[in-house]
């Protein structure tokens, strides 16, 4: 919450990051039992920033309809949710073991860090009119 009262973008971006360097940390070292468990610590606490930091974007930027929004971002998490399972358990089913879920949850991380970047760049390259919303020109 803290940090994201400081900045919505760089607390989203460094979720992002954090999430994707534990879950490193998780796909190689797994097998250490302490360092499993401080990894699924760190991994609720970057899905935490993650999660606040991207309703707090969404609720900052909906002004004409901030609950059909959060709706629509609730349903987006279930549906994230619902494929990182699937594709987890299609990397465990085709041999790759159990720390491959990590892998893909790596991989999941940096396109979504991709996505956020693109939507910062595109919200800034907007302009400001005198109701402070930014709109991007079309």
């Amino acid at each position: 919450g803290p940090l994201v009262d400081k900045s919505i973008e760089r607390s989203g971006i460094g979720g992002m990051i954090l999430s994707a360097i534990v879950l490193s940390a998780f796909g190689a070292f797994t097998h250490i039992a302490a360092v499993a468990i401080i990894a699924l610590f760190l991994i609720g606490i970057a899905g935490s920033m993650i999660t606040t930091a991207l309703q707090m974007r969404l609720l900052r930027d909906s002004h004409d309809a901030p609950s059909l929004s959060a709706a629509m971002n609730h349903a987006a998490f279930n549906l994230a949710n619902a494929l990182g399972a699937w594709l987890g358990g299609i990397v465990i089913t085709a041999g790759l073991g159990f720390r491959a879920p990590a892998w893909v949850g790596v991989g999941l991380c940096l396109l979504g860090l991709i996505v956020l970047i693109i939507a910062i760049t595109l919200r800034r390259g907007g302009t400001s009119d005198s109701s402070g919303r930014n709109e991007v020109e079309v």
